[in-house]
């Protein structure tokens, strides 16, 4: 793909990719109508989290044996299938609605595998992580309308939360055409022998033992933990320290939380045009873990610039991470490092529902939120020490700002990236 050819069905698809965020804000409004605990309605983005840890490498080896297009569209068709679901035939039953979820995690993770690797391959040279920042900033977007669209639809017209569905087929379907017509069609892939790098099942744990890649992965899980566990947990949060309703303020809440993101990765993609992303990610680390700290002091403003500030904080760490460690791997690695890091999802979803557990077990949702606060400073420490490692290094020439050639963080030795690949 040329560097400019195809850009905005992918920047589309980040978009779409934020639908399967309206997972974690689903929690409250399903609990609420199936009268489920805390850790049974941790299972609705459980079940469509854990796909990333099932199905991305197969997608992976898919991808390395047909072409990321494919693999793109595949991942919008199960989001079109899962939302037209409960367009179909309701919410009757939590079982449909898991359903519903399992599908949604499935596209998702098809999209996220596959959507990385190709605005990589459309981002000039020192590029990738100031638009991967932009990319996510359209998946925050999309992410905002799974508790923005409910919350107005109750206030202003009085509708059930379920409007959300057929407004996300309809944006699905819109983005798969373009997808269809937009994107170009790839080359077929280069023959085994000819790229012995490619995606397969055995690649993945000799891909683990690299450090960059272990490193990366390890941060994603403990990020997408923490992530997964505040955007679902907000609602029932101000519920139980403030009595906000779930359906109506406490949406509001994850909203504010998601904007936060949103801001936050539009404002880090031009931070990177004068600071390095290694400084990116520890800014943006100890300012969520200062959120976490904060945000059980029980007044409604502290609680609230808390969430603004883990939103702020949490919304460049994985784009950061995932580009960081992608640029330390081969090109012919490039379809199986995004797999490994795409299932660093499926292992983080299990944080919210030790969460939920904790909470149930403590019959308090405060104590939900105590886990992430602990991954936070665990990140916060990691960027840190990646920090004190660089100092080791010998001196090289500071590098331009998101340029692929920074080795501060993940470690490692940056690969060249070639212009047109499948």
């Amino acid at each position: 793909m040329t560097r400019t050819t195809g850009t905005t069905p992918i920047f589309m698809t980040f978009f779409a990719m934020g639908f399967a965020d309206a997972l974690g804000p689903f929690v409250s409004l399903a609990g609420h109508q199936f009268h489920l605990s805390i850790v049974v309605a941790q299972l609705i983005p459980f079940t469509g989290y854990a796909m990333f840890g099932l199905f991305s490498i197969p997608a992976g080896v898919l991808q390395a044996r047909t072409s990321r297009k494919r693999v793109l569209s595949l991942g919008l068709i199960s989001m079109l299938l899962a939302m037209l679901i409960p367009v179909t035939v309701g919410m009757p039953s939590l079982p449909i609605f898991l359903a519903t979820a399992l599908l949604m995690g499935i596209g998702a993770t098809l999209l996220q595998v596959s959507s990385a690797p190709l605005l990589q391959d459309a981002s000039p040279p020192g590029k990738f992580t100031q638009r991967l920042l932009s990319a996510q900033c359209l998946h925050c977007v999309g992410a905002l309308s799974g508790p923005l669209i409910p919350a107005i639809a109750a206030l202003a017209l009085g509708a059930d939360w379920g409007i959300v569905f057929p407004l996300y087929a309809a944006g699905v379907a819109i983005t798969l055409i373009a997808v269809r017509i937009g994107v170009p069609r790839r080359a077929r892939p280069a023959p085994a022998s000819a790229a012995p790098d490619r995606c397969t099942f055995s690649s993945v744990p000799r891909l683990l033992k690299k450090r960059p890649v272990a490193i990366g992965a390890a941060a994603l899980v403990a990020y997408m933990g923490a992530e997964i566990t505040v955007g679902s947990q907000i609602p029932l949060f101000l519920h139980a320290s403030f009595g906000y309703d779930n359906t109506r303020i406490g949406l509001l809440g994850t909203a504010v939380f998601v904007l936060a993101l949103a801001c936050g990765r539009l404002t880090g993609s031009f931070l990177l045009i004068r600071m390095h992303r290694s400084t990116l990610l520890r800014l943006s680390c100890v300012t969520a873990t200062l959120g976490f700290a904060i945000v059980f002091v029980p007044l409604t403003p502290v609680v609230a610039a808390g969430f603004i500030l883990i939103g702020l904080g949490c919304a460049n760490v994985f784009p950061v991470v995932l580009a960081i460690t992608l640029d330390k791997t081969s090109p012919q690695e490039t379809d199986a490092v995004s797999s490994i890091l795409t299932m660093t999802i499926g292992a983080g979803a299990a944080i919210p529902l030790l969460a939920g557990f904790l909470a149930d077990e403590a019959h308090t949702v405060r104590d939900a939120l105590l886990l992430p606060l602990v991954t936070f400073v665990g990140l916060t420490v990691l960027a840190f020490r990646t920090e004190r490692d660089r100092r080791g290094e010998p001196s090289r020439r500071r590098p331009h700002a998101g340029c692929a050639t920074d080795a501060a963080v993940m470690g490692g030795t940056p690969q060249p990236r070639i212009a047109d690949r499948r």
